[in-house]
Parts: C-alpha cells; sequence; structure tokens
C-alpha cells in the first residue's frame, strides 16, 4: 500500500519548479529517498512515469512559450533543458505530432483569423 507523505508534495513541487535541470541524483541527495523510490513516488502520485512527467512539464512550457512570437526556438529549447534545438524539435515533434514552428504558425493564423 502507499502512503502520502508531506515530502511528497515537496518533491514533486521541486520537480515542477526545476524540471528543465533537475536529475534523479539531485532529488536524491536533496530528498533523502533512492532514485528508484523517487520514481515510484512520482508514479503513484502523478500516475505518469518520472519522465513522462519530466516531459509534461518541458512541453507544456514550451507552448506558453512558442505564444510569445518575439521568443527564439534556440532560448525556447534552452529554457525548457534541451542542449541543442534539434533535440527539442525531436521531443515536441514526437509530443505533439507537429514541429513547433508549424505549431507557432497555427497560433498566429488562429489569431490572425
Amino acid at each position: 500500500s502507499f502512503y502520502w507523505k508531506h515530502q511528497y508534495s515537496a518533491i514533486l513541487s521541486y520537480i515542477q519548479s526545476n524540471y528543465a535541470t533537475v536529475k534523479l541524483s539531485d532529488l536524491e541527495a536533496l530528498f533523502h529517498y533512492s532514485e528508484k523510490q523517487i520514481r515510484r513516488i512520482v508514479s503513484a502520485t502523478t500516475g505518469i512515469s518520472y519522465s513522462d512527467l519530466i516531459t509534461k512539464l518541458k512541453m507544456e512550457h514550451a507552448l506558453q512559450l512558442l505564444k510569445q512570437k518575439k521568443i527564439r526556438m534556440e532560448q525556447i529549447a534552452e529554457e525548457t533543458g534541451y542542449t541543442t534545438v534539434s533535440s527539442f524539435y525531436r521531443a515536441f515533434s514526437s509530443y505533439y505530432n507537429c514541429t513547433p514552428g508549424i505549431y507557432r504558425k497555427t497560433l498566429e493564423e488562429t489569431a490572425a483569423g
């Protein structure tokens, strides 16, 4: 059985604030749970895996940044924790089934519509 502990919300809150750069080893050191325990806590409390949670947070932030026309793709990639624009493009395209450029263009057309 799984018992909610106050510290679980601290772990999730930390992940939410630092998803772009957080590593399991950081969480292990900060919260004194093993990486395996942290994966289990995240999965049990969110219903998705640790890596899926990180991707979801990155992608949701990317959508917000894409709505701002002045922000360049390089900056969006960096802010969402991707080391290269191409890795950001691959992750975004895989997650949303369209490129960030097409998504942004669609937003602009919808706004102009």
